[in-house]
């Protein structure tokens, strides 16, 4: 039996049923090197029809070239359209400059409330002008999204994972959970921004933002114990040299992480069956709360390995 076939990845039908309007928001500065590079990647995927693509711009002086760059991937991608959203982000008041991580904060959230609020899309997909996409990197967003209309411990799907280095050679198909979000190019649900997510951020001070808007999802309480689902080898590879949150040299030690080469699944196929629940080799259904507790504590006592195969009583930890 093919895997995933069941449930809620029964078909290509039903995952495309579970995300039917989504958007690949791409936001960024004026770094105009790392849009052509992270647009161009994204406008090559070869399931990208299946999503609209739109670049959010927030630095008024910079524009006319950033826009520049998006007209000429519109015509090198030979005819994907990609719409421009301008956000003009808040002035110096009284002589105080908002921090930059403060105006970061705020073109996130202009961002998905455009993508969310104003223009209903079902669900976001969050880039940054920094990050290289692998591939399948829609792939792993089709192949998630029933999971999380199915999950309600789970809020959102990440493309990162903070412990993919290439060398410790992650499985490219595996899926797990984490309580700690990610990030770098993620994905949520307009129902999980409007009921969750949009009062507490913007009602949330730039004091509470002052170390950045992903800091705040993590330790700020809103989502409580509620999940995310990663990649074990990462979708995304940051490239930025420069920038308010990275240097050339944390941007060395980030080329250490592995990037997922496996090709995307086509547009008219089931995209979960390219993907399986971390532990339980073949079933996207094993990373649901429940299966998925249960295996991490059986891992975790030395009942199972890895895999999920029983370990002989006495056996130790894998």
């Amino acid at each position: 039996r093919e895997r995933g076939a069941e449930g809620p990845w029964r078909s290509a039908e039903a995952e495309r049923a579970a995300m039917p309007a989504a958007v690949l928001v791409l936001l960024s500065h004026d770094r105009a090197e790392y849009l052509r590079r992270t647009l161009g990647a994204v406008l090559a995927l070869a399931d990208i029809s299946l999503v609209r693509v739109a670049v959010s711009l927030d630095a008024p002086a910079r524009f006319g070239q950033m826009e520049a760059v998006v007209t000429d991937a519109r015509r090198e991608s030979k005819g994907v359209s990609v719409a421009v959203w301008r956000h003009m982000p808040p002035s110096t008041t009284r002589g105080i400059k908002p921090r930059p991580l403060a105006l970061i904060a705020g073109h996130f959230y202009a961002a998905l409330e455009r993508a969310l609020v104003a223009e209903a899309h079902s669900h976001a997909i969050l880039l940054e002008e920094d990050l290289l996409v692998a591939p399948d990197f829609l792939s792993l967003f089709r192949a998630a999204a029933p999971l999380l209309a199915a999950d309600p411990s789970l809020w959102c799907v990440s493309a990162w994972n903070d412990n993919g280095m290439a060398r410790g050679v992650p499985p490219p198909d595996e899926l797990g959970r984490t309580d700690f979000f990610p990030g770098l190019g993620w994905m949520v649900s307009r129902g999980e921004w409007v009921s969750t997510l949009r009062g507490p951020w913007s009602a949330a001070s730039a004091g509470a933002m002052s170390t950045g808007w992903d800091y705040w999802l993590r330790f700020s309480g809103v989502l409580g114990t509620r999940e995310c689902v990663f990649p074990l080898a990462p979708r995304t590879r940051h490239i930025g040299r420069r920038g308010t949150n990275v240097n050339a040299k944390e941007a060395i030690f980030l080329e250490s992480f592995a990037l997922s080469q496996r090709p995307a699944a086509p547009p008219s196929a089931r995209a979960s069956a390219h993907f399986a629940g971390a532990g339980v080799s073949g079933e996207l259904s094993a990373l649901q709360l429940a299966p998925y507790d249960g295996w991490l504590r059986a891992l975790l006592v030395g009942e199972v390995n890895s895999t999920g195969a029983p370990l002989l009583k006495g056996g130790g930890p894998p």
